[in-house]
């Protein structure tokens, strides 16, 4: 096992509640690392606010992706990172190559989706998904590159919103015989569906988004032990993308509640040099020493 997914496994195996801010560029995963959290997410959405200023509907390549990886890990190299691996964007073989290209850029862990790619547009394109066979059959590749490259592998089933719970739970019964190393059930409806998924992983590790987006909160996360909640500023951060990301790092990386970080502003921090920088005059005759 590489020693980025080492070390995230064993952050996972404690009980408390890991946070993990989501980012989708190189500013973004620095103030992670500025802001004292040992895991981040180098999320799809966030990738797309960033770089299009849309919201993310396929409209990225896996190219522009796994560059956007090796971006944000290049910026931050102390932390931990999952990185958004979408469907694998193709076949079985296609989920592997994915894979294979995020553990070579650094990251701990890859999630993997079950939704159909690419996603229809329409009224739930954005949460419609493959048959389940398929969907276990794309997590059993995602697993098998896994174990190859020594990362982990986050399993996330989107089926709540188009096939129901019970079919959600299904998958993700599914995922953890397949090997999955940590299980997302996107949109629960109720802490009580969210006890339900996080009984369904057996053990294993969950993640909870608590986003603005999202129906359950931080403090309906903490109900269950081994979680990992993941907090994603989005198309917020692509509106105001100071304000947000001074917001979202403001969250403690012990319990996740507002407030931990107080007055610090990495922001500010990594804007403003301390010391003077070197200014090239026009004339090429001579130059001068100035602050900025």
């Amino acid at each position: 096992m590489r020693p980025q997914a080492a070390a995230l496994k064993e952050l996972l195996d404690r009980p408390e509640l890991q946070v993990m801010p989501g980012c989708g560029d190189a500013m973004g995963a620095r103030l992670i690392e500025e802001a004292g959290f040992r895991i981040g997410f180098i999320s799809g959405s966030s990738i797309a606010a960033m770089r299009l200023v849309m919201p993310d509907m396929d409209l990225l390549t896996f190219p522009e992706m796994a560059d956007a990886v090796e971006t944000c890990i290049a910026a931050a190299p102390n932390v931990l990172w999952l990185a958004d691996g979408d469907t694998g964007y193709g076949n079985a073989l296609a989920v592997q190559k994915t894979i294979r290209a995020y553990a070579r850029r650094g990251a701990a862990a890859v999630l993997i989706e079950d939704k159909v790619w690419p996603r229809p547009l329409g009224h739930q394109g954005a949460k419609l998904v493959i048959e389940r066979d398929a969907a276990t059959l794309r997590c059993h590749a995602a697993v098998e590159a896994c174990r190859e490259e020594g990362i982990l592998l986050l399993a996330r089933t989107d089926a709540r919103v188009s096939r129901g719970f019970e079919e959600a739970l299904a998958r993700l019964k599914k995922f953890v015989a397949a090997g999955a190393d940590i299980l997302f059930l996107d949109s629960p409806q109720s802490e009580a569906e969210m006890r339900d998924a996080v009984a369904a992983c057996d053990g294993k590790p969950a993640l909870a988004v608590t986003s603005p987006a999202g129906q359950c909160r931080v403090a309906a996360a903490r109900h269950q032990a081994r979680r990992l909640s993941a907090g994603d500023p989005g198309r917020d951060g692509a509106r105001d993308p100071r304000r947000a990301r001074r917001a979202q790092r403001r969250a403690a990386p012990a319990d996740g509640e507002p407030g931990g970080i107080g007055d610090r502003d990495p922001l500010r921090r990594l804007s403003r040099p301390r010391r003077p920088l070197a200014r090239l005059c026009l004339s090429p005759a001579r130059a001068k020493r100035s602050y900025l």
